[in-house]
């Protein structure tokens, strides 16, 4: 397997606060020499020094953010480092990031990949600036969870102090706060471990607003899936034609009309206001994937199935990246599932649990959990019955 770009060591990191600290001397001799030659009152100048010092206090808290974001994701990459060197799960990954974030350290032993970017590191270098404020900053980092969603969550307590030179603006600032780091596009270790390194997986999150929804009712022959479209003029056997007068049409995978009879085994037709709904359920699902079924009575639009195409983390129910790192595959609301692609493993080799369910923490673990084939969906894809109701896919399934 290719070892992941976290092993490649990153130059550094620029921080937008740098270049605001940086103007500021330059900002505050500009204004002090327009009030020599202008001489505006003491008071209008006490408020350009505050308003200084306000935003040096407030972009050191934004910038402390971009910092935790990206020190949590190098800590993260270096967790997944230690696991793919190792073929093992890491257990208590939450403490681990506490400690790589702070000291870029791994269990007492430095990280390359936290090189430069620690948060100590941070402040050192934020503290180094100089900018015609005294200034000072703390922070203690009070915990990493992982547990759900698409961040992972860094607690942490800051305090920071910014004072003019002469001691007349004086802000304090002291607060505790969750600082979102994206897990989007690290990849997973359930895949790594499970399958020796053989298949890899990245997290990236499902966009759509809706699973699976039935958007038109009426009477349907035959079953057949596509992508939309609404040009009768380019035949496509990949596609759901989707016209006002459907006579003889054909080329297509499958046929809604609004009337006549299309030369196709698979379509719909009287379907009243076909092009309209369609084109409305379309633009809101964010996905063109269509399912004609005669079992339901219905066209179904299916953006589901595009999050399988595309590999995707649904959100809601699963197990989180942390129960991931730590192998505990365990459940719970809010955490996240993706679905085992099982081509994917036979095309590395990979022995198939045939009829298991896809749904990943059902699928590794040792436990057989049976599943269904679902009409629109792969010929890979096999679901069971709780998850397939999350999906609002139970009216799909097959017997």
């Amino acid at each position: 397997m290719a070892p992941p770009a976290s092993r490649r060591r990153f130059r550094g990191q620029m921080y937008s606060l740098v270049a605001l600290l940086m103007a500021i001397p330059i900002f505050l001799f500009l204004a002090f020499s327009m009030s020599a030659a202008n001489a505006p009152s003491s008071a209008a100048m006490d408020r350009v020094v505050a308003d200084q010092a306000h935003q040096v206090e407030k972009s050191m808290e934004e910038d402390f953010a971009r910092a935790v974001n990206i020190a949590g994701r190098r800590a993260l990459l270096a967790l997944l480092m230690n696991i793919t060197d190792s073929g093992a799960y890491f257990h208590d990954a939450g403490p681990a990031v506490e400690e790589l974030i702070t000291n870029g350290t791994l269990q007492g032993n430095e990280s390359a990949i936290m090189a430069g970017n620690t948060l100590a590191e941070w402040q050192a270098k934020l503290l180094a600036v100089q900018t015609g404020f005294k200034k000072s900053l703390s922070f203690y980092v009070l915990s990493a969870d992982g547990s759900g969603g698409f961040d992972m969550l860094v607690s942490a307590r800051l305090e920071a102090n910014v004072t003019d030179s002469t001691g007349k603006f004086r802000i304090d600032r002291q607060f505790i706060s969750d600082f979102p780091v994206s897990i989007t596009n690290i990849e997973d270790p359930v895949y790594t471990v499970e399958t020796d390194g053989m298949v890899t997986r990245s997290v990236r999150p499902y966009t759509h607003p809706l699973y699976a929804v039935k958007a038109l009712s009426g009477t349907a022959h035959g079953v057949c899936s596509g992508n939309a479209t609404f040009d009768a003029g380019s035949p496509n056997a990949d596609r759901i034609l989707i016209t006002a007068d459907g006579t003889g049409a054909s080329g297509f995978a499958g046929v809604v009309a609004e009337t006549g009879v299309p030369s196709t085994e698979c379509y719909m037709t009287g379907a009243a206001n076909a092009i309209s709904l369609l084109n409305g359920t379309v633009q809101e699902a964010g996905s063109g994937w269509l399912l004609i079924d005669n079992a339901t009575s219905g066209v179904w639009s299916l953006p589901f199935r595009d999050g399988l195409d595309n590999g995707g983390y649904y959100n809601g129910y699963g197990a989180g990246f942390h129960g991931r790192l730590e192998g505990n595959l365990t459940p719970h609301n809010g955490g996240i599932v993706s679905f085992v692609n099982t081509e994917d493993l036979a095309a590395a080799g990979m022995a198939i649990k045939d009829n298991q369910t896809r749904t990943d923490y059902l699928y590794f673990p040792g436990a057989i959990i049976s599943g269904r084939t679902v009409r629109g969906m792969p010929a890979w894809f096999r679901i069971d019955a709780a998850t397939a109701a999350r999906f609002n896919l139970t009216d799909l399934l097959n017997p």
